[in-house]
């Protein structure tokens, strides 16, 4: 190997272990912020991401999954395409479409027919989350309540299991 890519293959090294020392301080950081910052109460959906540490593309996957079920207790039909391709007319029409793709992203008992039910709805969000907490998720949705996001389908799911 020549002297230039020696060196060439040293920089590349240097920036890396460079770029992983920043990422460490700034998770670090971000620890410490979020230690120290005080909540604001007009969102505790989101304070509750942020000291939990939930990722974006988790909470993503949170919010689509409440999207379908608020669209199941609508009493919208979801339906799986038979591949990944979304016609026009699937587009436009009243029902939900979703592809196969999508679908595998997700347990399949989301996509089941009927009204979700609480504990339907926990073990869903307890599956995408990689836990095994029901306490956890009951406080993410209760932030989530408490924000007025998706207020229906937290209405149904919440105001009966707080009696």
């Amino acid at each position: 190997m020549g002297s230039d890519k020696k060196s060439e293959l040293d920089e590349l090294r240097d920036a890396i272990i460079e770029l992983q020392n920043k990422v460490a301080v700034l998770e670090e950081n971000q620890l410490r912020l979020r230690a120290t910052k005080l909540s604001d109460s007009r969102y505790p959906y989101w304070n509750y991401l942020l000291g939990f540490g939930i990722r974006d593309e988790v909470r993503r996957n949170i919010e689509y999954a409440l999207f379908i079920l608020s669209e199941r207790l609508s009493g919208n039909n979801i339906i799986m395409a038979a591949s990944d391709e979304l016609s026009d007319k699937m587009l436009d029409s009243d029902d939900i479409y979703v592809t196969k793709n999508k679908a595998n992203l997700y347990p399949k008992e989301l996509f089941d027919a009927g009204i979700p039910t609480y504990k339907d709805t926990v073990n869903i969000i307890m599956k995408i989350m990689e836990i095994d907490d029901e306490v956890v998720v009951f406080d993410l949705l209760l932030s989530i309540y408490w924000q007025s996001m998706f207020k229906e389908l937290m209405k149904h799911l919440l105001i009966p299991s707080l009696k």
